[in-house]
């Protein structure tokens, strides 16, 4: 049988494409895709049945109601490898909707009349096609931008969060958000997240419980290239440490929670690297102590 193989580049997305099965690989958070036909699948069963339940559901989680003029196209595929900590087995190998939205400037209350997104970005949003759960929303990585050290995998992510002793990933929520993800990126704003600013934004909706607290949903929202803290204020903490920070949002009351550099980018044999290749195992914390208990050793930059 003659076949061709065809690559497309689009910032750092790669997408390959061989006798109409597909494979999508991207350096960073973004998941593999294997795009292929549906075969034994009920979808009578299915949350979201059509791709235009899929992206009204969407729409919804993320708080576009009334962007008709967003680009907006969904189809299914199936995810071969993906990095959510604790949870990546409940993604891999499943039906999801994959709706991608296009030229998306995002728009934010709280930001200065003056200020606006430094790009117009894509996204990239999965959403289990059977349960409807919000699996992952990823901009894409801008065109001409030296990419940044990648997240790990699904185990070291998972260690790196278990190492600490301080928080967990339990499950996606059934229910739908009460604070939509818009909403809940204003408030990464709100706190000094560097959101319009950032290369590339992550988003995960989950549920999460921490420092012996009862698990409850939350937005764990990724900012990756922002800017980065000094180094005078962290001395020896290499810039893979200090470029990226993971954001949490209650996602019932819409309340900023806290915010640390974990997980920290590694090499091959799991040790966490700097972007002169060289090791680095520290990472930033910041904790609301009126919402969570106060930083302890055991999230302290590990040296």
């Amino acid at each position: 049988m003659k076949t061709s193989t065809k690559r497309i580049r689009s910032g750092i997305c790669v997408v390959c494409i061989l006798t109409g099965v597909g494979v999508v690989r991207a350096v960073g958070p973004e998941p593999v895709i294997v795009v292929r036909e549906p075969h034994g699948e009920n979808y009578f069963e299915w949350v979201a049945q059509n791709k235009e339940q899929a992206i009204a559901k969407v729409r919804a989680i993320l708080g576009l109601s009334g962007r008709e003029d967003l680009p907006v196209g969904a189809k299914v595929v199936f995810l071969a490898e993906d990095n959510t900590p604790f949870l990546s087995g409940q993604v891999i190998g499943r039906p999801v909707w994959h709706v991608v939205i296009s030229d998306w400037r995002l728009q934010l209350k709280s930001a200065p009349p003056d200020v606006e997104d430094l790009y117009a970005r894509t996204f990239d949003v999965f959403l289990g096609a059977e349960d409807g759960h919000l699996l992952k929303i990823v901009s894409r990585w801008p065109e001409g931008v030296p990419p940044i050290a990648p997240e790990p995998g699904p185990a070291s992510y998972t260690d790196q969060i278990r190492r600490a002793g301080v928080e967990r990933y339990h499950g996606f929520p059934d229910e739908e958000p009460q604070i939509k993800f818009l909403d809940a990126l204003d408030a990464v704003l709100k706190d000094g997240g560097n959101t319009l600013g950032a290369e590339q934004i992550v988003g995960q909706y989950v549920i999460r419980s921490s420092m012996g607290q009862e698990p409850r949903p939350v937005w764990a929202i990724t900012l990756r290239d922002t800017q980065p803290f000094w180094e005078s204020s962290f001395p020896g903490v290499g810039i893979n440490a200090r470029n990226h920070m993971r954001h949490i949002v209650d996602a019932q009351t819409g309340k900023w929670l806290c915010a640390g550099s974990t997980p920290q980018p590694t090499t091959l044999d799991g040790k966490p690297i700097k972007r002169d290749g060289s090791t680095e195992s520290r990472s930033i914390q910041r904790t609301e102590k009126t919402q969570e208990s106060a930083p302890s050793p055991s999230n302290e930059p590990s040296r």
